[in-house]
């Protein structure tokens, strides 16, 4: 199976941010994704539904012969990442525990800060396994469902998006945090203004970095990375939208890549 690709699923592009580090730290693997432009966002979806969107694209994945399956999407990681794990005889990740994990480990006062979908924030699943990790810790949840727009809509920069940005993390500004995780895959392509709204002494947490560095460890763990320098293959499939799918997954991944629409269930 070591030729086999990674399987990788996102609600729509924000898990593009997330194959991106994948390519950059498991460069000889293939990749296939899933984004689910159809039925983004999934933020304010019941749980049970996007448990079964989730199940959908693990499907249409695993029908790919995929060696690990990569959930790039916190709302789907939230409600189906253990699930999946439990029944499938391969690697999964999610972005839950990556994020947590390491937002413990990069705080240094004690206070972090979550921005995520609303799924997530009233899951409240971030601050549940932080608090696990260490009780002592502060966390402060925000929802910030609007990023996900921006980001769909690519609206990455400009006065409207700081504008909404500024209003979105002002809860933040006297919270004393000094760590803050990115909990919605989309997040990451608006990293610059995040970073300049909360300050410089604010550690951002990308999840999805976390996640692939995991994975690597993964699979070099069960014999099944490559490591034989070849041209790795891209395969991108979405459910709707393909030109503005398109026209990000450019911006994100760079090099070739096939792009396809597909449908789900």
């Amino acid at each position: 199976m070591i030729e086999n690709p990674i399987g990788m699923m996102d609600s729509g592009v924000g898990g593009l941010t997330v194959l991106k580090v994948g390519k950059n730290i498991l460069p000889n693997e293939d990749f296939i994704y899933i984004g689910d432009e159809a039925r983004v966002p999934y933020g304010p979806r019941e749980p049970q539904q996007v448990l079964q969107f989730t199940n959908q694209m693990a499907d249409f994945l695993l029908k790919q012969q995929v060696k690990a399956i990569v959930i790039a999407c916190n709302t789907a990681s939230a409600v189906g990442a253990d699930e999946l794990e439990e029944q499938l005889d391969i690697p999964v990740i999610g972005m839950i525990k990556p994020g947590a994990t390491s937002a413990v480990n990069t705080t240094k006062n004690g206070r972090i800060g979550i921005i995520a979908t609303e799924g997530t924030v009233k899951s409240h699943v971030y601050t549940n396994m932080i608090l696990e990790n260490n009780s002592s810790l502060r966390v402060q949840e925000q929802a910030c469902q609007e990023f996900v727009s921006l980001v769909e809509n690519n609206e990455l920069s400009g006065r409207r998006v700081e504008s909404i940005v500024h209003d979105s993390l002002a809860s933040f500004k006297e919270s004393g945090i000094d760590t803050l995780v990115l909990g919605c895959t989309h997040f990451p392509l608006l990293r610059d203004v995040i970073q300049e709204e909360v300050g410089s002494q604010v550690q951002l947490v990308d999840p999805g970095l976390e996640a692939m560095k995991i994975m690597r460890s993964y699979l070099a763990e069960d014999d099944e990375l490559q490591t034989q320098n070849v041209t790795a293959k891209i395969s991108l499939n979405t459910t709707a939208n393909q030109v503005s799918f398109t026209k990000i997954a450019d911006q994100v991944i760079s090099g070739s890549k096939q792009i396809n629409t597909v449908k789900l269930g």
